[in-house]
């Protein structure tokens, strides 16, 4: 409703919205008519994360709708980002899969930091591309930035995409990406990952379908 009535306030001068969601997060609720209509068979937990999942699939549909009743869905560019991934402890919650991926929410293999990310700007960005590089949710800053017409800031670690995602530019946005959390870090370079926990090393090749649970770092 905040979202909605946002862009409406201010549909007529550029603007900058940032929704943030907490769902599908703790403290997990029951949403209806979203609730009713997930599978009943499944466990309660999960059927709660569908759901919330669902209200806010609406919600940002709601959002959607005002950027084309305000006729500015064409001068919009919205990302959808997931924050990270998911918890899978018992003592989290089960409601979430992360499959095929390995880890969780608070660990740097793929698990942790794959997430969803989406980007709609209709007659700019073509529609139902998957593109397959990896980005990383820094790059919505520079991407923004540039499309604003301000120069290029060093200080942002993001790539603009756009010329990517309009196929201006070949070649993957990134030569390599970092992360890093608490006792881990890592690094994402092509196919290769490094992973460090602590004093442990894991080097893993992405490109294969074992990925993240075979560490090659004694072969390479």
């Amino acid at each position: 409703d905040a979202a909605v009535s946002f862009i409406e306030r201010h549909a007529r001068e550029p603007f900058f919205l940032y929704l943030a969601y907490y769902t599908p997060h703790v403290p997990l609720e029951s949403p209806e008519p979203w609730f009713s209509r997930t599978p009943a068979h499944l466990p309660l937990q999960r059927r709660q994360a569908l759901a919330m999942i669902a209200a806010m699939d609406e919600g940002i549909g709601r959002v959607r709708a005002t950027l084309r009743t305000q006729g500015i869905e064409q001068d919009t560019l919205v990302f959808f980002i997931g924050d990270n991934g998911a918890p899978l402890r018992p003592a989290a919650w089960n409601g979430s899969l992360n499959l095929p991926h390995t880890g969780e929410k608070g660990m740097l293999t793929d698990g942790g930091v794959r997430v969803p990310f989406v980007a709609a700007w209709p007659g700019t960005l073509p529609a139902g591309r998957v593109y397959e590089p990896a980005v990383i949710s820094l790059d919505v800053a520079a991407t923004a930035a540039a499309i604003a017409g301000l120069p290029a800031d060093p200080a942002l670690d993001g790539v603009n995409l756009l010329p990517f995602l309009t196929g201006e530019k070949s070649g993957p946005p990134h030569e390599t990406l970092f992360w890093r959390w608490r006792s881990q870090a890592a690094v994402l370079e092509g196919k290769w990952k490094l992973v460090l926990l602590g004093t442990q090393r894991h080097l893993f090749d992405t490109s294969t379908p074992d990925g993240e649970t075979r560490n090659l770092l004694a072969t390479y």
